[in-house]
C-alpha cells in the first residue's frame, strides 16, 4: 500500500484507493509521455544548435538536421499529450469526488459539492474532510 495512504483511517484509505484505481492508467500514460517528451525536445534542440553553430547549414548536414527536427517535434507532441493527460487526471479526480459526495445522504453534501467545484487545488483535502465529517455524522 502507498505510504501516503497509510496515514489515513481505513475508510479514507478505501475511498482514496478507489480513486487511485480510476486514475492510475491515465497517470501511467502521463508519466510515460512526460518521461520521453521532455528529453527528446532538450536533446534535439541541443544537437540542432551544436550542429548549426559550428558548421552552418550545408547539404551534408541536412539529414541530421531533419532527424533532430523530427525528434524535437515528436518530443513536443508527447509533451503536449502529457499536458492533456494531466488535465484528464484532474478532471477524472474531481468527477469521482463530486459523484461520491453527491451519492451521500449527508446534510452538508451541497456545501462540499460547491467547495470541491470551486477550489480544484484543495479538492482532495476537501474530499478527505468530507469523508471524516460523514463518518462522524454516521457513527456519532
Amino acid at each position: 500500500m502507498d505510504k501516503k495512504l497509510e496515514q489515513y483511517p481505513p475508510y479514507i484509505q478505501q475511498e482514496l484507493s478507489k480513486l487511485n484505481d480510476k486514475i492510475e492508467p491515465i497517470t501511467k500514460q502521463f508519466l510515460k509521455y512526460r518521461l520521453w517528451g521532455t528529453p527528446l525536445v532538450v536533446v534535439s534542440m541541443l544537437n540542432l544548435f551544436l550542429i548549426i553553430l559550428p558548421f552552418g547549414v550545408s547539404t551534408e548536414i541536412i539529414p541530421a538536421l531533419l532527424l533532430f527536427a523530427v525528434l524535437g517535434a515528436v518530443g513536443m507532441a508527447l509533451s503536449k499529450e502529457a499536458k492533456l493527460k494531466r488535465t484528464e487526471v484532474v478532471t477524472q479526480t474531481q468527477d469521482y469526488m463530486l459523484k461520491r459526495i453527491a451519492e451521500s445522504d449527508s446534510d452538508y453534501r451541497e456545501e462540499y459539492l460547491r467547495r470541491v467545484r470551486n477550489d480544484a487545488l484543495k479538492g482532495v483535502d476537501l474530499f478527505i474532510e468530507f469523508l471524516q465529517k460523514e463518518k462522524r455524522g454516521r457513527w456519532g
